[in-house]
């Protein structure tokens, strides 16, 4: 009849949860490689220097990468879990399952670790620059940032982003250079504010806290984001 053909039509077919299944690990072992590779391969020879930009593209673009290979082989271990009646044996459709129970239970904890992680992180910055304020001598309103003089005797700048966004000079900076040194050196850190720098490197920071020592990824992407961010 009409109706059992429109059921069998919508069967899933039976090799389709093992190829999801073999989909899941291909995704799975292709973001390890790229864990494992990437830090090697872009870190061979001293290219990085003289392209920055590209250097600090392709390490954000491995990071991002691998990130959307775990969450593509989870949610592939999801759909198979979902059609695991179509699975050849109970202890298969079961096997299924349990993954894809253990993929969201890792996402979800990767989550929660990320967000424990990010606050002490943010609450450390916060402090440096509260640091700051009492030695704060003078401000400057400017376009897209406020210019904020602190005394120190040691050469400082940096760039505080947020709102507003600020970039903060010592007094010794100021001494030590000449007046378009120093335009230079405030025009230097509004790119940081501009390029978004501070969150490349808050990234970097989480990225190393949460992934262990013994791997290169996270130093490396954190040392080459601290580097790099320099150099562009």
């Amino acid at each position: 009849t009409s109706s059992s053909f429109a059921r069998r039509s919508r069967r899933v077919p039976r090799g389709s949860v093992g190829d999801a299944v073999i989909t899941a690990g291909a995704l799975l072992a292709a973001s390890v490689l790229v864990l494992m590779l990437a830090p090697r391969v872009l870190t061979v020879g001293h290219w990085q220097v003289r392209h920055p930009r590209i250097a600090l593209t392709l390490w954000f673009g491995a990071f991002f990468g691998g990130g959307v290979l775990v969450l593509g082989s989870v949610v592939t271990t999801i759909a198979a879990a979902l059609n695991a009646g179509a699975a050849p044996t109970a202890a298969e459709a079961i096997m299924v399952t349990m993954a894809a129970w253990l993929g969201v239970g890792a996402i979800g904890a990767g989550i929660a670790f990320v967000g424990v992680s990010a606050e002490p992180l943010a609450h450390s910055h916060q402090q440096a620059l509260a640091r700051l304020v009492p030695i704060a001598v003078a401000r400057e309103e400017r376009r897209g940032f406020t210019l904020v003089w602190f005394d120190a005797p040691s050469p400082v700048a940096c760039a505080a982003p947020g709102r507003p966004a600020e970039i903060l000079v010592s007094s010794g900076m100021r001494d030590l250079l000449t007046a378009p040194q120093l335009q230079a050196v405030i025009a230097h850190e509004y790119a940081h504010l501009r390029l978004r720098h501070g969150w490349a490197m808050r990234i970097a920071e989480l990225n190393a806290l949460c992934l262990p020592r013994a791997l290169r990824a996270g130093r490396g992407l954190k040392r080459a984001t601290s580097l790099l961010i320099e150099l562009v």
